[in-house]
């Protein structure tokens, strides 16, 4: 048994003439594949808008009315169990029949997103949609419906509207400028790759180096392919 190693050499400036050869049609299939994008995200994707409502809770005081640095960083502390209550089931479904809404648990709660921002008690509650006055509508039921479980749950002081949900006037995806980039660089990327793999794979006799390397056979001399001979021996026959 003979172990035999096959080297495989890739003439990476061979790749590079090549590719810089076949520029023209990269950049045709890159623009194509923009102008898909482009039309992918401005026909064929559903625009969502985003609806955002702030509130803040409180923390009641066991001792007097005014609030301790203790009340306050326990208060900051129990925000990520706020965000868990407003993403309840109890909290959706209500927002569910309030509303009229024929979606499920699940597909309500894959609308809603929540921000709880570092060191403070203010919650962000948003809501996706593809209708801007229903995205406002549901964050605003949302925030209501969590405003009366987190104080029944919590025994909390108050919860405080610290911003009413806004009417969406612009959509939030698809991004069309980001879709006709990533198209383009698809299609460009697409068929460098196509061209390099085409290159490699190909075993036809190209150089001088090839006889040697495939062949084993030295080259003795080059003769330059001219394409005006076969012109002249066309109007000599004429």
């Amino acid at each position: 048994m003979m172990n035999s190693e096959e080297e495989i050499e890739i003439d990476v400036k061979g790749i590079l003439i090549d590719l810089w050869r076949k520029l023209p049609l990269i950049i045709l299939v890159g623009v194509l594949t923009a102008v898909i994008g482009f039309a992918y995200s401005s026909f064929a994707l559903t625009p969502l808008y985003q609806s955002k409502t702030q509130m803040y809770i409180g923390v009641k005081s066991d001792s007097d009315k005014s609030t301790s640095y203790s009340d306050m960083q326990m208060g900051t502390l129990l925000t990520n169990d706020y965000a868990v209550l407003i993403k309840s089931r109890h909290v959706i479904e209500q927002v569910i029949e309030e509303l009229g809404m024929g979606v499920t648990y699940d597909e309500l709660l894959s609308q809603v997103s929540i921000d709880v921002p570092t060191s403070t008690r203010c919650i962000t509650i948003t809501v996706t949609d593809d209708n801007p006055v229903d995205a406002m509508r549901i964050a605003d039921t949302l925030r209501e419906k969590a405003a009366e479980h987190i104080t029944n749950v919590m025994n909390i002081e108050a919860v405080n509207v610290v911003d009413e949900a806004n009417l969406p006037t612009e959509k939030c995806s698809p991004s069309i400028p980001k879709y006709t980039v990533l198209g383009g660089a698809a299609g460009v990327l697409l068929m460098c790759v196509l061209f390099v793999i085409r290159f490699i794979m190909n075993d036809s006799i190209r150089t001088p180096d090839d006889v040697e390397k495939k062949l084993g056979l030295s080259v003795l001399a080059v003769i330059p392919h001219n394409p005006n001979i076969k012109k002249k021996k066309k109007k000599r026959n004429q």
